[in-house]
């Protein structure tokens, strides 16, 4: 590499670190450049030298700058220095007292027969009144364009459906108004989903119905020590039916229900997720009894989310405990308010969250009983063979998940659909509708094809936590 190429790199490192504010190496660097650019003008002529001299003078004008901007900064940063410059300027020429002599100074001009000048302020006019229209104009109705005469209007139609209108209120005590339609939009009245729809888990139901329905419809049981929970937590492996269990309960309870996730809660802005956080649960108090159902908490509480390497995960963790923990209610039943965690890593919650979630249900693998009403339940809107022996069907799939129980109903309900063909299916599709059944072969190639979601080894762990820190 010549000279005049590690001139150049210099210089461009120089001026990257002064993108990046190091000055100091900066200077450096145009210093290490200028004595590059000196050995490389010695291997010049003097008529080469003379083209190369702009060169030298954009150098050492780059380096008096930063030199410039060097002072500046430790000017601005030493109060010392300040204040000395600061005494520098009262007594600089400009503000030190003229002593000329007096034959030099010109008189004060005198006021004494100066008379006031008088400002005449203009006469202020009616606005005179506008002429009186000969038609009613209504002024304070909006103008629209006039609709064509050949397009009738629907306006008054019966058969025109109307937007039912929000009985929720547009503002709150203490809340931000710039949460409020945030929150009403995970609001959710009828999830749609009851009992019926959920197959098994027979344990989970009754401890649920024990934690958050008895305390809806028998209030005056549960007064002083026999305070109503305030936390449930769901965990087990995933696909073992928590998140339609938790909507379950928020329709046969009758109350509010509150979908929070973590993109509801967490906010790009300093402070605005605490600010929801205390939203929600002002809202949710409001509309009490209700449920703030968080599923995957382990996303917002976990060991690593509330650390001090995240700036937000402190004072989340700690605004959702504060809330959790119910300082600011005043009365327990009337702002009941339970909040119903699910999780598939129940050891990677925060100590202090499980303490408040006091309730903590494990919903393990569905057994054979559970099975066979899973298929039944999924199965009870298809047609199927006479001679399918779903007993058996419930004993093969062991190992299993409910999830996973209906991917496989739902392939074999496709193994049908590839013996037919999608072109002939699109052709017939009244005939072979009718005529598809699933059959027990149809049952086992979905099988040999979809393996269980749920290794054994996790399992494992959710028992070993089900024997620590089990609460039922």
């Amino acid at each position: 590499m010549n000279s005049f190429a590690l001139v150049e790199e210099a210089v461009s490192r120089a001026q990257d670190m002064m993108v990046q504010q190091k000055y100091d190496i900066a200077k450096q660097l145009l210093i290490e450049a200028l004595g590059q650019f000196e050995m490389f003008k010695r291997s010049l002529s003097s008529q080469e030298q003379q083209q190369y001299a702009p060169v030298d003078q954009a150098i050492r004008d780059e380096l008096q700058l930063i030199e410039d901007v060097i002072q500046e900064l430790k000017h601005i940063n030493d109060p010392v220095q300040r204040a000395e410059s600061a005494d520098q300027v009262e007594d600089s020429p400009r503000n030190v007292r003229n002593d000329r002599p007096n034959q030099y100074r010109q008189p004060a001009p005198s006021y004494k027969n100066v008379q006031p000048r008088v400002y005449k302020t203009p006469s202020i006019q009616a606005k005179p009144e506008a002429p009186k229209s000969k038609g009613k104009i209504d002024y304070d109705r909006p103008w629209k364009q006039e609709k064509p005469a050949d397009k009738p209007s629907n306006k008054g139609d019966p058969d025109k459906p109307k937007k039912p209108s929000s009985d929720l209120p547009t503002s709150y005590d203490n809340v931000d108004a710039r949460f409020v339609d945030e929150i009403h939009a995970i609001l959710i009245k009828n999830t749609g989903v009851s009992f019926s729809d959920i197959a098994g888990l027979d344990d989970a139901k009754r401890l649920l119905t024990e934690a958050i329905i008895l305390p809806m419809q028998v209030p005056e049981l549960f007064q002083g020590p026999m305070a109503p929970w305030k936390g449930v937590l769901l965990y087990g492996p995933p696909g073992t039916g928590k998140t339609e269990l938790a909507k379950a309960f928020a329709t046969e309870a009758k109350c509010c229900f509150f979908a929070a996730s973590a993109s509801t809660i967490m906010s790009k802005f300093v402070g605005d997720s605490e600010k929801v956080v205390k939203a929600l649960f002002t809202i949710a108090r409001f509309h009490a009894p209700s449920i703030i159902f968080m599923d995957e908490i382990d996303a917002l509480m976990s060991a690593n989310a509330a650390s001090s390497d995240n700036p937000v995960g402190p004072r989340l963790r700690q605004e959702i405990l504060t809330q959790m923990q119910g300082v600011a209610s005043t009365n327990a039943m009337e702002q009941h308010v339970v909040v119903l965690a699910a999780t598939n890593h129940p050891w990677n919650l925060d100590e202090a969250l499980r303490r408040r979630l006091e309730k903590r249900i494990y919903l393990p693998l569905p057994e054979l009983e559970t099975r066979l009403a899973l298929v039944k339940l999924k199965l009870r809107q298809c047609q199927v063979d006479p001679d399918l022996n779903v007993e058996e069907i419930a004993k093969i799939l062991e190992g299993y998940s409910g999830s996973d129980i209906g991917i496989i109903v739902r392939e074999s309900l496709m193994n049908q659909v590839r013996k037919v063909g999608i072109a002939e299916l699109a052709k017939n599709k009244d005939k072979y509708l009718s005529e598809m059944k699933i059959g027990r072969d149809d049952f086992l190639a979905a099988i040999n094809k979809t393996k269980p979601s749920v290794a054994q080894s996790d399992i494992a762990k959710y028992l070993k936590f089900k024997q620590d820190f089990s609460s039922e």
